[in-house]
C-alpha cells in the first residue's frame, strides 16, 4: 500500500521495506512501482498486456501522485503503440483523458491557502516546496496538448473526408485523369509544360517509370487507402520534437518568441517523411480543405517558422508520383498546392510591410540623423522569395522532380509577388523575385540534358544536383564532355575535327541561357537524350553504328564554354584507360587512350602559348595512366602478384602468359614512356627560359582554369552561361598528388620495357639493371639511378642476345639502312652507341654466312655511321675462325693438302691461334658448329666470301689505330689470293 509520512509519500515494497519521495519527484529513482507497471504493462512481450485495457492503465495512472512520474508516464503512454494495437484505443482520445486527469494533478500540487482545520490537500502538502518542477510539469502538459490538437486536425481529416470507396474511386480518376490529361488540357505555364516533358523523357530514356524509387508506388498508396490505414497517434507523438530538444538546424533565421513553445518534426528524414506524407495529403484534395495544413502546425506553434515550412513541403513533395503532382499543382486554375505556397508569401511579404510600417512610425519621432529605417529597402526577404525551397531544388537528385517543384514555385512566387509590387509602390518587385527560379530552372535543365545523355555511360559517386555542380570540386565537365565526344568516335582526328566544327557551329546554344527557354529548344535537347538511348552504341569500337543525318550533334555543342581541347584530350585518355583495367583484354582501348594521349600532346605542340602548367597536364595524364595501369602489370610480369595489389589475379594471368598480348602491351607502353620522356623535358626547358628571363608567373598551378578565349564560339553569347569554367578537380587532383619523376629513372623504366619487347629474360636482364627488385614499384620513378661502368658489361651481353636474333630473323637485303626500332631506344637508355650496335649487327651478319645481304650496305656505307674499330676488329676473329676451319678441311683433304704448303707458316700460325681464342668460349664453338655442320648449306666457309671481307677491311682502316689489324688483314688476303689461285691451277 502507499501512504503519507511526514510529508512524504511512502510505498512499500515487496520485500517489505518502505521507499519515500517526493510527490513531485524529489530524490526520484529509475521510478516507482505504478510507473515500472505501466511500462511492463505497455511492453510488447508482457503476457499482463494481451490481458489489459486501457481502463487498467487508466487506474494506474490515477494512484500516481509524483508528478515527475506522470510526466515519465506521458511520454511512455505517447510512444506505445499497443495502446492502439492492441488494446483498441481510438487515436488520441485515451491520451485526451490522461491529460485531463495530469491537469487535475498539476491543480492539486500548486500552492494554495490551508483549510479550515489547518489542513492542505495531500498534493499541496507534498508540492508546495518545488515550484520549479511543477512549472516543468505543465509545460510537458502544454506540449503534449498541441500534439494531441495537431493529431486531433488531422485524424478529423483523415476519418472524415471520403469513405473507403470514394477513396478508391478518386485514386482511379486521378490515373485516368492523368493519362489523358494532355488531351484535355495543358498546364498553366511554359515552364511547367516543360517540366512534364522532362518527364516524359526521363521515362523513356531509363526505360522505367520516374516514380520507381519511391517510398511507396502509386499502387501501394492506392493500397493502403482502401485498408483505410491513417496515422497512429503513436507514430504522430514520436516524430514530435518540441523547442527545447530540437536544434535550430533547418535554417531559419526568426528570433522566437522565448515564452512560446514550438514542436517541431523529428530530425531523422526518414522518420520524419511518413508524418509529412499525411499533414501535406490535403494539398492532394481540393481548394477547400487544404487549409487543414495551416491548422495542424498553427496547433505544433510552427506555422510562421517559414523556412521550416518550406523544407517540409518540399521533402513532402518529392516523395508524390510524378502524375499525381502534376495534377495537384500544374493543371487547372485551383491548386491547393500552388494556393498554399502562395498564402505563404504573402502572409511573409505583410508581416515585413507591416513592420516597416512601425519602423518608420517609429522613425518620425526622430531627428534625420537619428532615422534607421531605409525607405528604398525592398520587403522581398528570403523567406518570401522561397530560397529555402530553391536551396532544397538545387541539392535534389530527383532531377524531374526538382524540375516540377522549381516551376510550381516560380509561378507562386510570381502570382503572390505581382499582387503585392501593385500594391507596394516598387517595395517588391516581381522580376526581382522571380529571377532566381528561372535561374534554377535553366540549371536544372543542364543537369537533366548531362544526366539522360549519359545515363548509360556515366557513373558519378554523387547524384548529378545543381548544388554539386556548382561546388566545383565534385565533378568534371569535361570529364562528361569527352565521353559523349567517345561515343561518336574514337578516332581522335574524327574528335578534333568535330570539336572544330562545333566552335562555328550555329545550331549551339547555352540551355542555361534563356534562348534555351524556347520549346523548340529544349525539345531539341530531349530529342537529343533520347537519340542515345534509342542507339546501340559500342564503348570499345570506333564505329559508329547510327545514321549521322539523325544526330543532334555533340553534347559540346551545348557546353560550348568548354571547348577547350587540351583538358578534353586528357579527360579522354583518363577514360579510355580506365576502361582497359576494366577490359584488359581489350588492349586496342589503351592504344586509343595513347593516341588521346599524342593528341594531347599534338595540341601543347600548336598552342602559341606554351606554358609550363599545360605541359604539367600532358606529364600528369601520361604518369597516372603509366602508374595506375601499366606499371601494376609490369610490376606483376616480373615479380609475380604477391605485392601487386591493384590486379585481380584470376584475369591478368592468363594474359601475363598470353605472348602476343604481352608485346602488344610493350609497345603501347614504351610510346607511353617517350611521351612521358617529352614532356618531362620540354617542362625542364620551358622553366629553364622563364627563370632566365625572370617569369615565374606560370609555376604558379593554383589556378588551372583554361584560358579558352581562343576557343570561343563567335556566334554564341557566353554571358550567364552555367556551369562556369572553373579549374578541373580531375586535373586539378593529378597535378596536386604528383610527384617529382626524375629522369633516369624514367629512362630505365623505359629500357626495361623496351628490353622485355625485344627479348624477354627476366634471369639475362636482371644484372643490368641497378636495384632490380625495386623496379615498377610506387614510387620508383622519383629516386634518382644512378648506373655503374660495371653494369655496361652485363648490358652489352644482353643487347648483343638482342642483335642476334634480329640477325637471325634478318632474310632481305640490306640496301641504305638498318630499321633498329626499339634497339635505338635501349640504347639511348643505356648510354650505349648506335655506331657500336650497327657494328654489332653487321658482324653477327657476317657470323651467319649472310655476308650477300650486307656487303653492298657495308661498302657504302659512311665510316662515321659504324664503330670501324669494332668492326674490323670483330671482322678479323670472323675471317681467323672461316680460314681456320677452311685449313683444317684442306689438310683432311688429300687432294687439297698439298696446297697449304704455299701459305705464309707465321700468317697462318697467327690466325690459327686467334681463332683457337674465339672458339675457346663453348657457346662460340658450337655456333660455328652449327654453322658449319653436315646438314648446313655452308658445310665449308667461302673463301671468296673471307677475301671480300678483308677487303672491306682494307677500304676502312686507314687510322694510325688500325694499323697492326690491316696488316694482319693484308697478309691474310694474300694467303686466300693464293689460295683461290692454287684452286683454280688444281
Amino acid at each position: 500500500g502507499t501512504g503519507v509520512v511526514d510529508g512524504t509519500v511512502a510505498s512499500e515494497s515487496s520485500d517489505g521495506t518502505r521507499n519515500r519521495k517526493y510527490a513531485t519527484g524529489k530524490n526520484n529513482k529509475s521510478g516507482t512501482l505504478h510507473l515500472q507497471m505501466l511500462k511492463q504493462i505497455l511492453s510488447s512481450d508482457s503476457s499482463i498486456m494481451q490481458r489489459s485495457t486501457p481502463e487498467d492503465v487508466y487506474d494506474i495512472l490515477e494512484q500516481m501522485t509524483s508528478l515527475v512520474d506522470l510526466g515519465v508516464a506521458l511520454d511512455v503512454l505517447g510512444k506505445s503503440t499497443h495502446l492502439e494495437e492492441e488494446m483498441g484505443a481510438e487515436g488520441s482520445t485515451f491520451h485526451s483523458h490522461v491529460l485531463e486527469l495530469c491537469q487535475f494533478r498539476l491543480e492539486e500540487a500548486r500552492p494554495h491557502d490551508a483549510s479550515d482545520d489547518g489542513s492542505s490537500s495531500m498534493i499541496s502538502s507534498v508540492s508546495s516546496g518545488d515550484c520549479v518542477k511543477t512549472n516543468k510539469f505543465e509545460e510537458k502538459l502544454v506540449i503534449h496538448e498541441r500534439i494531441v490538437a495537431a493529431y486531433d486536425v488531422l485524424h478529423r481529416y483523415e476519418s472524415a473526408s471520403y469513405s473507403d470507396d470514394e477513396e478508391d474511386d478518386i485514386e482511379e480518376e486521378t490515373d485516368n485523369e492523368i493519362n489523358d490529361l494532355s488531351e484535355r488540357t495543358a498546364p498553366r505555364t511554359p515552364w511547367a509544360v516543360e517540366a512534364m516533358a522532362w518527364i516524359d523523357t526521363y521515362e523513356k530514356v531509363s526505360g522505367c517509370s520516374v516514380d520507381a524509387n519511391l517510398r511507396l508506388t502509386p499502387d501501394q498508396r492506392r493500397s493502403m487507402n482502401r485498408k483505410g490505414l491513417g496515422l497512429s497517434f503513436s507514430t504522430f507523438f514520436k516524430a514530435c520534437m518540441p523547442k527545447e530538444i530540437a536544434p535550430n538546424h533547418y535554417g531559419d533565421h526568426r528570433k522566437h518568441d522565448a515564452d512560446a513553445l514550438y514542436i517541431f518534426l523529428t530530425d531523422s528524414t526518414r522518420s520524419r517523411i511518413p508524418i509529412l506524407e499525411h499533414i501535406f495529403s490535403p494539398l492532394l484534395k481540393d481548394i477547400f480543405v487544404f487549409k487543414v495544413v495551416n491548422s495542424v502546425f498553427d496547433c505544433l506553434g510552427i506555422r510562421e517558422e517559414y523556412a521550416v515550412l518550406q523544407k517540409y513541403f518540399g521533402e513532402w513533395f518529392m516523395t508524390l508520383p510524378a502524375n499525381a503532382a502534376a495534377k495537384a499543382s500544374l493543371f487547372g486554375l485551383w491548386c491547393p498546392i500552388l494556393r498554399w505556397l502562395q498564402e505563404m508569401i504573402t502572409s511573409i511579404l505583410d508581416e515585413e510591410d507591416k513592420k516597416r510600417t512601425n519602423d518608420v512610425m517609429s522613425d518620425l519621432a526622430l531627428s534625420s540623423s537619428e532615422k534607421k529605417v531605409d525607405n528604398t529597402r525592398s520587403l522581398l526577404s528570403g523567406d518570401a522569395r522561397l530560397d529555402t525551397l530553391r536551396t532544397f531544388c538545387e541539392k535534389a537528385a530527383d532531377l524531374p522532380r526538382a524540375f516540377l517543384l522549381a516551376a510550381v514555385c516560380r509561378e507562386a512566387v510570381l502570382i503572390a509577388t505581382r499582387q503585392k509590387e501593385a500594391k507596394s509602390y516598387g517595395m517588391v518587385l516581381c522580376r526581382e523575385a522571380v529571377e532566381p527560379w528561372n535561374v534554377l530552372l535553366r540549371k536544372i535543365r543542364v543537369c537533366l540534358l548531362v544526366d539522360l545523355r549519359l545515363r548509360k555511360v556515366l557513373i558519378e559517386p554523387l547524384p548529378i544536383t545543381v548544388a554539386n555542380v556548382e561546388e566545383g570540386g565534385i565533378f568534371s565537365i569535361f570529364s562528361w564532355i569527352a565521353r559523349d565526344e567517345l561515343m561518336v568516335s574514337h578516332q581522335q582526328n574524327e574528335i578534333v575535327a568535330l570539336e572544330d566544327a562545333c566552335r562555328s557551329s550555329r545550331q549551339a546554344f547555352h540551355p542555361s541561357c534563356s534562348f534555351g527557354d524556347a520549346a523548340s529548344k529544349y525539345k531539341l535537347l530531349q530529342d537529343f537524350c533520347m537519340e542515345s538511348a534509342l542507339k546501340t552504341i559500342s564503348h570499345t569500337t570506333s564505329k559508329r553504328t547510327n545514321n549521322r543525318k539523325e544526330d543532334r550533334g555533340p553534347l559540346l555543342l551545348y557546353l560550348s564554354p568548354f571547348n577547350c581541347p587540351l583538358e578534353l584530350a586528357a579527360h579522354r585518355a583518363l577514360i579510355l584507360s580506365a576502361e582497359w583495367g576494366e577490359t584488359p583484354a581489350s588492349l586496342h582501348l589503351l592504344e586509343d587512350a595513347v593516341r588521346a594521349m599524342c593528341a594531347l600532346d599534338d595540341t601543347l605542340c600548336e598552342g602559341s602559348n606554351l606554358d609550363v602548367k599545360s605541359r604539367s597536364i600532358s606529364n600528369v595524364v601520361c604518369s597516372e595512366i603509366f602508374q595506375t595501369r601499366i606499371r601494376p602489370v609490369y610490376r606483376a610480369l616480373l615479380f609475380g602478384f604477391d605485392d601487386v595489389d591493384e590486379l585481380s589475379e584470376d584475369i591478368m594471368y592468363p594474359l601475363c602468359h598470353d605472348p602476343e598480348w604481352v608485346r602488344g602491351l610493350g609497345k603501347i607502353a614504351s610510346e607511353v614512356m617517350a611521351l612521358m620522356e617529352r614532356s618531362c623535358s620540354d617542362i625542364v626547358i620551358k622553366s629553364n627560359l622563364m627563370k632566365k628571363s625572370g617569369d615565374d608567373t606560370n609555376n604558379d598551378v593554383e589556378s588551372l582554369a583554361p584560358k579558352n578565349d581562343a576557343w570561343i564560339n563567335p556566334n554564341l553569347d557566353s554571358i550567364g552561361a552555367w556551369p562556369v569554367v572553373k579549374d578541373d578537380p580531375v586535373i586539378k587532383n593529378l597535378i596536386s598528388r604528383s610527384k617529382k619523376i626524375e629522369a633516369s629513372a624514367l629512362a630505365q623504366h623505359r629500357s626495361i620495357i623496351c628490353a622485355l619487347l625485344l627479348h624477354f629474360d627476366v634471369e639475362l636482364l636482371s644484372p643490368s639493371i641497378p636495384h632490380f627488385n625495386t623496379v615498377f614499384l610506387q614510387d620508383s620513378m622519383s629516386f634518382e639511378v644512378n648506373v655503374s661502368p660495371s653494369y655496361l658489361e652485363h648490358r652489352t651481353k644482353f643487347l648483343k642476345c638482342i642483335i642476334s636474333k634480329k640477325a637471325r630473323n634478318t632474310d632481305q637485303q640490306i640496301l641504305d639502312h638498318i630499321t633498329y626500332g626499339e634497339i635505338n631506344v635501349l640504347c639511348g637508355s643505356w648510354d650505349i652507341s648506335v655506331c657500336d650496335v650497327k657494328s654489332m649487327f653487321l658482324l653477327e651478319m657476317y657470323r651467319l654466312e649472310k655476308d650477300a645481304l650486307v656487303d653492298e650496305f657495308v661498302s657504302t656505307c659512311s665510316t662515321n655511321s659504324i664503330n670501324v674499330v669494332t668492326f674490323i676488329s670483330g671482322g678479323l676473329d670472323i675471317a681467323c675462325v672461316r680460314f681456320t676451319i677452311l685449313l683444317e678441311t684442306f689438310e683432311r683433304t688429300k687432294k687439297l693438302r698439298s696446297i697449304i704448303g704455299l701459305l705464309d707458316a707465321d700468317t697462318c700460325e697467327w690466325v690459327k691461334d686467334r681463332a683457337r681464342k674465339v672458339l675457346l668460349d663453348e657457346q662460340e664453338r658450337e655456333f660455328y658448329d652449327k654453322i658449319y655442320s653436315e646438314s648446313s648449306s655452308n658445310q665449308i666457309p667461302s673463301l671468296l666470301g673471307i677475301q671480300q671481307l678483308l677487303t672491306k677491311f682494307l677500304q676502312m682502316g686507314t687510322s694510325l689505330q688500325l694499323k697492326t689489324s690491316i696488316e694482319r688483314a693484308r697478309a691474310i688476303s694474300k694467303m686466300s689470293t693464293v689460295l683461290l689461285q692454287a684452286i683454280e691451277d688444281s
